[in-house]
């Protein structure tokens, strides 16, 4: 398992845990960014915008290995790291 993986997960649980708007991935891409375009404040930058599209992108392909079974638990990670159960 590549740190790829490891990171488009964790982003994922850390949209899941935070006050963004989870948008669905069969949605047309043009619904999907007017929603991100919504969620942002109304002084963002290009910058703002492009890491939104990132993060999203990021969120997509993490859901992907999920569904594909492409995952681990936090023990099963825990373990490949050497690091002790919790």
């Amino acid at each position: 398992m590549g740190w790829g993986l490891i990171s488009n997960y964790i982003i994922f649980l850390l949209l899941l845990s935070s006050s963004c708007i989870f948008i669905p991935m069969k949605t047309l891409i043009r619904e999907q960014a007017q929603r991100l375009l919504e969620q942002l404040p109304d002084d963002a930058t290009w910058e703002d915008l492009q890491y939104a599209i990132y993060v999203h992108q990021a969120v997509e392909a993490g859901q992907a290995d999920i569904d594909a079974g492409r995952h681990f638990t936090s023990q099963e990670v825990r373990q490949r790291f050497g690091l002790p159960p919790q």
